[in-house]
């Protein structure tokens, strides 16, 4: 017997024309696997309409939520308990539907069918793979760069020159060079930092500009407004900033 509920409402199936239990695929060499409940089942037309309106409940509920990868929390859950051959459910686990019930019809009863995937399986497979997204910056060991104690992890290579020599041609067909012969250091950076270091990146920019620059320094030249982004690092959901500014070797 398989009894499925939400938001008070329940339902038990007295029998199941197939044995529910498996597991809902992604890659498995690398563990991305999660437990799921393929529920079938031959019921009265008033049975029927009692699960449907528990997921229309749940679907209600989980219209008006934003996307798990951004909050990392699983929202509203549907509660599976039971058991089957080979296997019991004493403690309900928080489910996700992630099939919609379908109802064709065997005489005067339904063939009621739907599937249910664990919650937090679920959810931990996909804050994963937006783990790897982010990783794929690390991967190419760009490395970091500090500015006021403000680390900046980057995601493209920063190192550049500007004020290059300009060259013209002469009636003669000859080049004549006009500005400087040695180009000046730039660093262009494009990274991510955490909530914190944005505020000592932004305290350093504000104590920088305010100053004549030393030779040598480094001095901000351009500043892009930061861009907030939720993602998973180590499966706990956080605040992160992509920054882009650029700073000049002061000659």
């Amino acid at each position: 017997m398989i009894t499925i509920s939400y938001g008070g409402t329940s339902y038990t199936f007295p029998n199941l024309v197939e044995h529910p239990y498996g597991y809902e695929e992604g890659d498995v060499r690398r563990g991305r696997s999660v437990r799921r409940w393929q529920v079938n089942g031959i019921v009265r037309p008033a049975d029927a309409a009692v699960v449907t309106g528990i997921f229309e409940a749940w679907t209600t509920a989980k219209f008006s939520e934003d996307d798990p990868i951004r909050t990392g929390t699983v929202g509203a859950t549907v509660a599976f308990s039971g058991s089957s051959p080979g296997y019991t459910w004493s403690t309900s686990v928080p489910c996700w539907f992630v099939g919609a019930p379908s109802l064709p019809l065997a005489g005067a009863y339904v063939r009621l069918g739907f599937t249910l995937a664990d919650a937090a399986q679920s959810l931990a497979v996909l804050l994963r793979q937006g783990e790897e997204e982010a990783e794929q910056f690390a991967a190419l060991s760009l490395g970091t760069l500090t500015f006021g104690g403000a680390t900046v992890n980057l995601t493209a290579r920063p190192d550049d020159l500007t004020d290059l020599a300009a060259a013209s041609l002469t009636p003669a067909g000859r080049h004549i060079l006009t500005g400087p012969l040695t180009p000046t250091p730039v660093r262009r950076v494009q990274g991510w930092v955490t909530a914190a270091h944005l505020a000592s990146l932004e305290t350093w920019l504000t104590t920088t500009t305010a100053a004549t620059p030393a030779a040598g320094s480094w001095f901000p030249i351009e500043w892009t407004t930061p861009i907030a982004k939720r993602r998973a690092d180590g499966g706990v959901m956080g605040t992160y900033y992509d920054v882009a500014f650029s700073v000049v070797e002061i000659r």
